[in-house]
């Protein structure tokens, strides 16, 4: 191997062990894991490469999270990850259709709670749960 190629993996390496730290610190950690190496991107490789960066942290990021969050509620609750996953999938449509209803000046009187979305989800787990994870395994 060149020493180019020793000198990328290892920094890669780096890279990655210092972002699994930093994403244990709340709300700042993403920011504290992304900005050196783009930083670094930014001032070695361009513009480009630095965008490139910040996406693939950011798709990492938001796999990972999520995944263990999910698993961390998932066992904590006492229920199954479908339930978690499909709580979070209906509580993101109806977050992003209070979203674009506050952009358009939408003046509501009632807020949306989590728990009938944990309930329809539980419903869904129960009656087809084990169809919609074979399916999803497939």
């Amino acid at each position: 191997m060149s020493a180019w190629l020793v000198h990328a993996l290892v920094t890669t390496l780096l890279w990655g062990v210092w972002a699994f730290f930093m994403t244990f610190i709340p709300t700042l950690g993403f920011f504290l894991a992304v900005v050196p190496p783009a930083l670094l991107a930014l001032v070695t490789h361009g513009w480009q490469l630095t965008l490139v960066v910040f996406v693939g942290f950011l798709v990492i990021y938001i796999v990972t999270g999520g995944l263990r969050s999910g698993r961390f509620v998932g066992r904590r609750l006492n229920l199954s990850p479908l339930v978690i996953l499909l709580s979070s999938v209906v509580g993101s449509i109806f977050g992003i259709g209070q979203m674009f209803a506050a952009k358009r000046g939408w003046e509501w009187n009632f807020k949306f709670h989590f728990g009938p979305y944990l309930a329809i989800a539980g419903i869904v787990a129960m009656f087809w749960g084990r169809q919609i994870v074979g399916w999803y395994l497939r």
